[in-house]
C-alpha cells in the first residue's frame, strides 16, 4: 500500500485504526513494515502488513517447531 506521510493510521496497532479510537482486545499479532516511496524520497510511504501465523512469549522458551527443525539459537539468554 502506498500512502501519504500524514496517513498515520497505517502504523496503528491494528492497521487502519484511527488515532484516538480505542484499541480493542488484540486477538491477532501484526507486523507493519514501512519504507520510503519512491526509494530515498519523503513524498510517500510504502506500507506492507503481515499477520503472524504463530507467536508465543519469549518466556515460554524455544518453540518446539524450531527445535524439531534443528534451528540453532545462539545468543539468546538462557539458551545453550
Amino acid at each position: 500500500e502506498v500512502v501519504m506521510p500524514y496517513n498515520v493510521e497505517v502504523i496503528s496497532p491494528i492497521p487502519g485504526l484511527m488515532p484516538g479510537q480505542p484499541i480493542p482486545q488484540l486477538t491477532q499479532r501484526f507486523l507493519t513494515l514501512t519504507t520510503c516511496h519512491p526509494i530515498g524520497s519523503d513524498r510517500q510511504r510504502y506500507i506492507v502488513y503481515a499477520l503472524f501465523d504463530f507467536w508465543m512469549p519469549v518466556s515460554e522458551g524455544i518453540p518446539q517447531l524450531l527445535i524439531d527443525a534443528g534451528v540453532n539459537i545462539i545468543g539468546v539468554e538462557g539458551v545453550m
